[in-house]
C-alpha cells in the first residue's frame, strides 16, 4: 500500500513511492544495464507525433463517405501495396493525378500540407516521457513509413520529441516497410541491439506481430497512460507515486 507523507511546509499531502516498487525498479534497471531490454523502438507517425491525414481532408472533402474512400484509397493504398522505392511517395502522387485528374488538387495537398495540417499536436507529454527514458540510459529509435522528404520539417516541428531519438529508420530510404520483419532486422543492425534487449511500440497489430516474430517484446499502443504503466512494469521508467508495479518473480 502506498505510504502517505505529510509535507508541513506546503500544508498538503503527497504520496511517496512504495519501497517494494522502488526495489522492483532498481532490480530491473540494473538488469537492463547488463543487457536486458534497453532499447525502445517507436513507430514515429502513429505513436510519437500523431500523424492523422483526416485533420486536413475533413477541411477539403466535406462528404464523409468520399473522404473515407479518399483516405483509404488515395492516401495509403496505392503505395502501401507496392515495393518501397526512394521516390515511391512522389510516384504515387503522379500516378494518382494521372488517373484521377479531378482529384489531383487533393492529392497535391497531401504532399504539400502534410506536416502543417496532418500532425495532431495533442501529445506534448510524449517529449517529457522520452526525456525521462533517455535519462534512464534507454536508447530511443523510431521507424516510419512517412516520406523521407517530410522528416526534416517534422524535426523542426517537434524538436523536443525527435531530439531525444538516436535515429529514425525511414522506410522509403531503406526500401523496406513494416510489417516486413526485415525492417526490424535492419534497425537492430543500424542501432546495435539484440532483439531481447528491445521493446517495440506501434498501433498496428500487424507490425507488432512482425516484431514479436523476431523475439522483440512489443506493445500495441492505444494511449500514453497505459504505455507509461507498461514501461514502468518493464523497468524502463521509475515507479510512479500513484502505481505499484507487480514484483518480479
Amino acid at each position: 500500500m502506498l505510504r502517505v507523507a505529510r509535507q508541513a511546509d506546503r500544508g498538503r499531502t503527497v504520496r511517496s513511492p512504495d519501497p517494494i516498487a522502488v526495489t522492483v525498479f532498481v532490480r530491473r534497471h540494473r538488469a537492463g544495464l547488463n543487457g536486458v531490454m534497453r532499447t525502445v523502438i517507436f513507430d514515429l507517425g502513429s505513436v510519437l507525433i500523431g500523424w492523422r491525414p483526416e485533420l486536413l481532408y475533413q477541411k477539403l472533402v466535406p462528404d464523409p463517405e468520399l473522404r473515407a474512400w479518399f483516405l483509404a484509397e488515395v492516401c495509403r493504398a496505392p503505395w502501401d501495396s507496392k515495393p518501397v522505392r526512394s521516390n515511391a511517395f512522389e510516384e504515387g502522387l503522379r500516378r494518382l493525378a494521372d488517373r484521377s485528374p479531378r482529384r489531383a488538387e487533393l492529392t497535391a495537398a497531401h504532399h504539400d500540407r502534410m506536416v502543417q495540417e496532418m500532425l495532431d499536436d495533442k501529445m506534448p507529454w510524449m517529449a517529457s516521457m522520452l526525456e525521462r527514458l533517455s535519462g534512464e540510459g534507454v536508447q530511443l529509435v523510431a521507424i516510419t513509413d512517412l516520406p523521407g522528404k517530410a522528416i526534416p520539417q517534422i524535426r523542426r516541428t517537434y524538436p523536443a520529441t525527435l531530439g531525444q531519438l538516436t535515429g529514425i529508420v525511414v522506410a522509403d530510404e531503406v526500401g523496406i516497410r513494416p510489417p516486413d520483419p526485415r525492417i526490424f532486422q535492419y534497425t537492430l543492425r543500424r542501432f546495435p541491439a539484440r532483439a531481447q534487449e528491445c521493446l517495440y511500440v506501434d498501433v498496428s497489430e500487424a507490425n507488432v506481430h512482425a516484431a514479436q516474430s523476431l523475439g522483440i517484446a512489443s506493445i500495441q499502443y492505444s494511449h500514453i497512460g497505459p504505455l507509461r504503466r507498461q514501461l514502468r512494469e518493464r523497468g524502463f521508467l521509475p515507479p510512479s507515486r500513484w502505481e505499484r508495479p507487480s514484483p518480479t518473480p
